[in-house]
């Protein structure tokens, strides 16, 4: 008697512990959080999403989603946190605030993907999706966030110089000067900043044509990106009457600033005019600049239409 009960009592710590196994598994099997298969980049000033999902698809609506970012010490800060089935971001980042969010009818589908608004350099790192209800999981997603720009100074005696800057790099990138055709162009030898993880390169030019395009093409082994300078007919004679330096992001010339004193904000397309070019000019008292500008203006007009501009005087 006392065998067999000895017997049966192995067999039910037997069946209990592959019960117990059997759950386990079963249980861990419930969901995978899958992500991007490599590291991610992006543009300062764009939005990104960063992809986070359910696997087998799954409602999430019910579940915490988390996102949070480590530090180089390994310690995690809170990017955006969804709970009983409303955001909870108190303890969000305040880097990170009005910036963030999930789409709330995807969490239906499985789809935990976080979009991040306006990003900047600072943004880049290694962040974490963290999917919780009865079982968790969590998947790791890296970000590189590249910020450029070339400004145009105008140097002593004649000529002028055009310098790229490009932040958010690491390692060092190799920088190269293009012409509008993809030459390539001779320049000063670069600099590296790897605190700031930025490289800047500098071109000598001898004139400003009009039409003429200057391309910076900053390269890693996996990633690279082109910031065009392109100096239309307006370009060239203000920075030919004023310049000191003009800074242009990615594109045309949509954010150029010539430095000395005042400022004086041009926005392009309407509401602009010579009319109203010359009325701004002379409200700041540069009423010589006003008649030297205004009739070079007049015949240019139609091709103004290029962006914003932003003239400090």
């Amino acid at each position: 008697m006392v065998c067999v009960c000895s017997w049966l009592s192995k067999c039910w710590i037997c069946v209990w512990v592959i019960l117990h196994l059997c759950s386990t598994i079963c249980y861990a099997a419930d969901f995978q959080v899958v992500g991007p298969e490599g590291p991610l980049t992006a543009d300062a000033g764009g939005d990104l999403v960063l992809p986070c999902s359910l696997k087998p698809s799954m409602s999430a609506e019910g579940m915490t989603v988390e996102w949070f970012r480590l530090d180089d010490q390994g310690q995690s800060s809170v990017v955006h946190l969804y709970k009983d089935h409303k955001d909870i971001n108190t303890n969000q980042m305040s880097s990170y605030r009005g910036r963030t969010s999930l789409f709330k009818e995807e969490l239906k589908k499985g789809n935990a993907s976080l979009l991040i608004k306006q990003l900047s350099v600072a943004d880049r790192g290694h962040y974490k999706c963290f999917v919780q209800s009865t079982d968790y999981d969590d998947i790791s997603v890296q970000l590189s966030v590249i910020s450029s720009l070339i400004s145009l100074h105008k140097v002593d005696g004649e000529g002028f110089s055009l310098v790229c800057e490009s932040s958010g790099w690491n390692p060092e990138p190799a920088v190269v000067w293009l012409d509008g055709e993809g030459r390539s162009l001779s320049a000063n030898n670069q600099e590296w900043n790897s605190d700031g993880l930025t490289v800047s390169r500098r071109l000598a030019v001898d004139k400003l044509e009009k039409n003429s395009t200057y391309i910076c093409r900053v390269s890693q082994a996996d990633k690279m990106k082109e910031t065009i300078f392109h100096i239309n007919g307006v370009v060239a004679m203000m920075a030919t009457l004023v310049a000191v330096a003009v800074v242009v992001s990615v594109g045309d010339v949509s954010d150029a600033i010539y430095k000395r004193q005042k400022v004086l904000d041009l926005h392009w397309p309407l509401p602009f005019s010579s009319r109203w070019a010359g009325s701004k000019l002379k409200s700041c008292g540069f009423n010589f600049l006003a008649s030297i500008i205004v009739p070079l203006i007049k015949g240019t007009e139609p091709q103004v239409a290029m962006g914003s501009m932003t003239l400090v005087i």
